[in-house]
């Protein structure tokens, strides 16, 4: 299903397949699936679980590759990059917000939000001055000396959020954000990120069926058995 887009898309897919296992065990996980994604979108990948939402972020993050099919970033064709060239895109263009959170618990709020500028090798001042932004942009500047272990969940979150924007990523990608959090915690993040889509123009890509994350998106991409219903 093809969508006309009003400008440049920063994320493309264009008939993707996935598909696991061999034989009688083999599971088509994505059929088919073309989706564009312009820059500063505040898109939702909606569907039941098992529909092939998180497969389709994983795989628009380079964290796996399609069976068949090609993603874009930027124009640049993720099959044809080599392993080091995808692992440096994930670390410069791509941020990456996960459920778990997946913060190191013995570094501080601080130290996880430098954590990738870390691995870009930013001059260490520079890096303490983009990781204290990206905080007081989450709301917890003041909270920068502190272990994930003495943060609330959705303290936590933000943390996350601070580390995924901190290097200003080309796109920010959301697995279930809001799974492990209250309702007020949910609202409180989803607003964060609404304001950074809109303040910032950061360009964010869900996978959920939250109603509460479906209601602030901008648009929605239906995922079921795989296959895209709409866009």
């Amino acid at each position: 299903m093809r969508r006309e887009t009003s400008g440049p898309a920063i994320v493309r897919v264009e008939d993707v397949y996935k598909s696991y296992g061999v034989g009688a065990g083999r599971v088509e996980a994505l059929t088919a699936v073309s989706l564009w994604v312009e820059a500063g979108e505040f898109l939702a990948l909606s569907g039941p679980s098992g529909s092939g939402k998180s497969t389709l972020l994983n795989l628009i993050g380079a964290l796996d590759t399609p069976t068949s099919g090609s993603i874009f970033l930027e124009g640049a064709v993720l099959g044809g990059l080599s392993r080091t060239a995808l692992a440096r895109l994930r670390r410069d263009r791509l941020g990456f917000i996960f459920q778990a959170y997946n913060l190191i618990p013995i570094m501080t709020a601080l130290e996880n939000t430098e954590f990738t500028l870390a691995l870009q090798g930013r001059p260490k001042q520079q890096r303490r001055e983009l990781a204290l932004e990206a905080l007081a942009q989450v709301g917890l500047a003041h909270l920068a000396l502190r272990l994930p272990g003495e943060l609330s969940g959705g303290q936590q979150q933000r943390v996350a959020i601070a580390r995924a924007i901190a290097p200003s990523p080309a796109v920010i990608l959301a697995d279930e954000p809001t799974a492990n959090l209250d309702s007020a915690s949910s609202g409180a993040l989803l607003d964060l990120m609404q304001d950074l889509n809109d303040r910032l123009n950061v360009t964010f890509v869900f996978s959920t069926h939250d109603p509460r994350v479906l209601e602030r998106a901008k648009r929605i991409v239906g995922l079921v058995d795989g296959r895209c219903t709409d866009h």
